[in-house]
C-alpha cells in the first residue's frame, strides 16, 4: 500500500541510516517497492523508517521482540551527507509500545554518552531540528512529537530522562493517515479525553516524585553533624592525670647496727656504703622502669574501654535511619498533593473543554496552558513548603539525637575515669609487689656476699632526701652519656 508520496531523492535535512542483519536486510528489500528507495538503501526517509517499523513490528508479536543493530541520524549537507557526531541507537529493541522513532532518539540525546555532555540549550535545539524534518518526511502533525523537558535537573548523581509523548499515538495510525475528514473529526473527538490522561501521565514521572530526595541535599553539610562518634571518643582521649607518686616504691639500703669498724680486716663502713650505692642505683632504675610500665599498661587499658564505648555508641546511631524516614513521609504527602491538584485542575480543564468543544480547535492551547501553568504554580509552591518542612525537621531530629548521643558520651567517659583510677591503684599494688620481691632478693643476695654476719646489717627504707639525691646523679649522667640508665 502506498502510504506517503514517493521522492526521487533524499533532500531532506535530516534522514536515518540502517545497520542490519542479512535476515532483517532481506525482508525489508522485499518490502520496498519504489526503486529510489531501493537504491538509496540503508539510508531511508523518516517516511520509510517508520513504515520498515510496522514490518519488525509484526516480527515483535511472532519472535517476542526484535532488536535492529543500528540505527543513525544522518545531516544533508547539500552534495554530502554525514553522520558524524550526529545521533545513533545501538542495538534498539523494539516493542510494542513503540509510537516513532522520535521518543527513543530523544532519550538517547539525553541519557547517553557522549550526547548527555551537551549544553541542554543545544539538545533541545539539535532534536526540534530533527523532529521537524521528521514532520516534514511523514506529513504527521505536532501532536506526534515527545514532550522535551523545559529545565535541566540539577543534580550530581544520574537522572535518567523519561520522554513522554504529547499525545498517545500508534504506529499503525500510518496506514489510516489518508483517512476522510469525517473520521479524522471523530478521531479529534475521541482524543480530547486523551489529551486530559496525557496530562495527569506527565505528573507521575520520576523526576517529579524524587525531587523531595534532592532537597534534602541542600542542608548543609556543616549542619548535619554526621560526625563519627567513634572519632570523637578516640580524639578526645585526656592527657593522663595520674602522677608517678602513685606508685608507691620505697628503696631500702644496709645500716650498721654496732660501731665495729672492722671485720676480717675489712673497713665496714666502707663495704656497706659501696653496697648501699649499688642498690641505690639499682632501685632508681628500677623506679623509671617502673614508672614507664605503669604509663603504658594505663594508656592501653584507657584505650580498650575508648573503643568498646565506641561501638556501643555506634550500634545505637540512628540518625540516618531518622533522615530517610523523614524524606520517604515528606515524600509520599508530597506525591499525594500533587496528584490531588492535579485530579482538580483536570476536572476543570475537562469541563471547561466540553463547554468549548464547537471551538475546540482554537481554545483548546489556552484551556491547556492556563491549567498547566496553574498546576506548575500549585507545585511549585507545594515544593517549597514540603522542602523548608523537611530541612527543618531533619535538622531538628538530627539535633535531638546528637544531644542525646553526646550526653551518653560524656557519662562513660565519666565512667572510664572511675575506672582508670580502680585499675590505677591495681596496677601499683601489682608493682609494689613487685618491689617487695625485689628488695628481699637484693637483701638476700648482698647478705650472702658481704663478708659480715647479718645479725651484723639492717635492710631498711632510704632517707627520701637521700633517695631524690641519688635520682637526680644518673638522671645527670644519663644526659652527659647520652644513653638511658
Amino acid at each position: 500500500m502506498q502510504l506517503f508520496n514517493k521522492k526521487n531523492k533524499i533532500s531532506d535535512r535530516y534522514f536515518a541510516k540502517l545497520t542490519l542483519s542479512k535476515n532483517q536486510n532481506k525482508k525489508l528489500l522485499s518490502y520496498l517497492t519504489d526503486e529510489e528507495e531501493r537504491k538509496s538503501f540503508p539510508n531511508v526517509t523518516f517516511e520509510t523508517l517508520e513504515k520498515m517499523m510496522l514490518v519488525f513490528l509484526k516480527e515483535c508479536k511472532e519472535n517476542q521482540g526484535a532488536i535492529i543493530p543500528k540505527i543513525e541520524l544522518v545531516m544533508n549537507k547539500g552534495e554530502k551527507a554525514s553522520s558524524e557526531d550526529e545521533l545513533f541507537l545501538k542495538d534498539f529493541e523494539l516493542d510494542e509500545n513503540y509510537q516513532n522513532i522520535l521518543k527513543p532518539i530523544s532519550e538517547a540525546m539525553f541519557n547517553l554518552m557522549p550526547f548527555s555532555a551537551a549544553p541542554f540549550e543545544d539538545k533541545v535545539t539539535y532534536l526540534k531540528l530533527v523532529f521537524e524534518s521528521w514532520q516534514e518526511s511523514t506529513k504527521l502533525s505536532e501532536e506526534h512529537w515527545p514532550i522535551l523537558p523545559d529545565f535541566e535537573l540539577d543534580d550530581e548523581e544520574y537522572v535518567e530522562f523519561i520522554i513522554p509523548y504529547y499525545q498517545e499515538h500508534s504506529i499503525l495510525e500510518f496506514d489510516t493517515h489518508q483517512a476522510s475528514n469525517e473520521e479524522a473529526e471523530k478521531r479529534l473527538e475521541e482524543t480530547t479525553k486523551g489529551l486530559v490522561e496525557a496530562e495527569a501521565k506527565e505528573l507521575e514521572e520520576p523526576e517529579v516524585i524524587e525531587e523531595i530526595v534532592t532537597f534534602t541535599q541542600e542542608i548543609p553539610e556543616s549542619n548535619r553533624k554526621k560526625d563519627k562518634l567513634s572519632d570523637q571518643i578516640l580524639s578526645g582521649t585526656k592527657a593522663n592525670t595520674f602522677q608517678p607518686e602513685l606508685i608507691t616504691f620505697t628503696p631500702y639500703s644496709f645500716e650498721q647496727i654496732d660501731g665495729t669498724p672492722y671485720y676480717n680486716n675489712q673497713n665496714i663502713t666502707e663495704v656497706i656504703t659501696r653496697a648501699n650505692n649499688e642498690i641505690s642505683q639499682f632501685n632508681i632504675e628500677s623506679q623509671l622502669l617502673q614508672e614507664q610500665i605503669f604509663h603504658k599498661k594505663l594508656e592501653r587499658f584507657e584505650l580498650e574501654q575508648k573503643n568498646k564505648i565506641a561501638l556501643e555508641l555506634q550500634s545505637q546511631d540512628h540518625r540516618e535511619n531518622l533522615r530517610n524516614q523523614i524524606i520517604d513521609s515528606n515524600r509520599k504527602t508530597l506525591l499525594e498533593s500533587v496528584s490531588f491538584e492535579s485530579k482538580r485542575i483536570n476536572k476543570n480543564k475537562e469541563l471547561e473543554l466540553l463547554k468549548e468543544q464547537e471551538s475546540y480547535k482554537a481554545k483548546v492551547l489556552k484551556i491547556n496552558s492556563e491549567a498547566q501553568l496553574a498546576l506548575e504554580e500549585k507545585t511549585f509552591s507545594l515544593k517549597q513548603e514540603v522542602k523548608y518542612k523537611t530541612q527543618q525537621e531533619i535538622l531538628q531530629a538530627l539535633q535531638d539525637e546528637t544531644d542525646k548521643l553526646e550526653e551518653q558520651l560524656r557519662s562513660e567517659l565519666l565512667n572510664l575515669e572511675q575506672s582508670k583510677k580502680v585499675e590505677a591503684e591495681k596496677i601499683s599494688r601489682e608493682l609494689k609487689e613487685v618491689v617487695v620481691t625485689q628488695n628481699n632478693t637484693l637483701k638476700g643476695y648482698y647478705l650472702g656476699k658481704l663478708p659480715i654476719p647479718p645479725e651484723k646489717l639492717v635492710f631498711k627504707p632510704l632517707d627520701k632526701d637521700k633517695n631524690e639525691e641519688k635520682k637526680s646523679e644518673i638522671e645527670e649522667n644519663t644526659v652527659e652519656t647520652g644513653e638511658p640508665p
